[in-house]
């Protein structure tokens, strides 16, 4: 008679492979912690991680002895996702013949207190023709009243104004951002993510992607 031998085999596990955020301003970080365990009898290798774009992994085990565990931690700048529901899958492979890939999930409901239209601005222009402005719109999606305070972090060329749109007694004011592409802005391509401070209480930050 023969006796079958059990091979043993490392076997990533997890307390929990998805995580679910509430509703979380667009201007947030998000930050969550995934703990793992190595449930098989023998070591367990993470080969490779396969991240989605926005993810940053802040830290991760190699490999794991048969019954330890370990934690991935991720993080989530929302500003430069759109807003909505969010799906960020980390793929971990590992050398567990059986179960080569183990996916972990956040799930981010990513909310606009203040929102921006068109909230983007592309431009196509030539030096020192014609200048070109793009006006967002800001108003409230909660109905509560807010300031423009600033705009920061545009790229050479480009300029901003700032002024209320409406404001009538008792309602939330809207405003206007008017972004100006000066006819003396620098050969290339336009760059970057304009940033718009607001006073609102739930969100400070308003993002407008820049192109062109």
């Amino acid at each position: 008679t023969s006796l079958d031998r059990r091979v043993e085999r490392g076997k990533l596990s997890a307390e929990e492979r998805v995580h679910t955020t509430g509703e979380t301003a667009r201007d947030q970080v998000v930050e969550h912690t995934f703990k793992i365990r190595n449930s098989g009898g023998a070591p367990l290798t993470i080969l490779k991680v396969v991240e989605p774009p926005n993810l940053e992994i802040l830290s991760l085990p190699t490999s794991l002895a048969a019954g330890e565990a370990g934690e991935v931690r991720v993080r989530v700048p929302l500003l430069y996702d759109k807003p909505g529901a969010l799906l960020k899958q980390i793929v971990l492979r590992t050398n567990d013949p059986a179960t080569p890939e183990f996916v972990l999930e956040l799930k981010i409901l990513s909310t606009e207190y203040v929102a921006a239209k068109p909230g983007y601005a592309r431009w196509i222009a030539v030096q020192h023709e014609k200048r070109g402005t793009i006006s967002q719109l800001l108003a409230a999606t909660d109905g509560q009243d807010f300031e423009v305070l600033r705009t920061s972090t545009p790229p050479p060329g480009i300029t901003s104004a700032i002024a209320v749109a409406t404001k009538e007694p008792g309602s939330p004011r809207t405003w206007t951002v008017d972004l100006t592409l000066g006819d003396d802005a620098p050969v290339g391509a336009i760059v970057g993510t304009l940033l718009i401070h607001v006073t609102h209480p739930k969100q400070k930050i308003v993002p407008i992607p820049l192109s062109g």
